[in-house]
C-alpha cells in the first residue's frame, strides 16, 4: 500500500490545482512533504 496525500496550490496563495502523490514508504512519503513544504 502506498501513503499517498495531496498538494494543493493553496500553499502559493492560490488554489488553483490539486496534485495527489503517492510514495511507497511512509519515511519517503514525510521526507519529500517537508522537503516540499520548505521549498515553497
Amino acid at each position: 500500500m502506498d501513503y499517498c496525500f495531496v498538494l494543493s496550490d493553496i500553499y502559493m496563495k492560490r488554489a488553483i490545482k490539486q496534485v495527489e502523490i503517492c510514495f511507497p514508504t511512509k519515511q519517503e512519503a514525510i521526507y519529500e512533504l517537508k522537503t516540499y513544504l520548505e521549498s515553497s
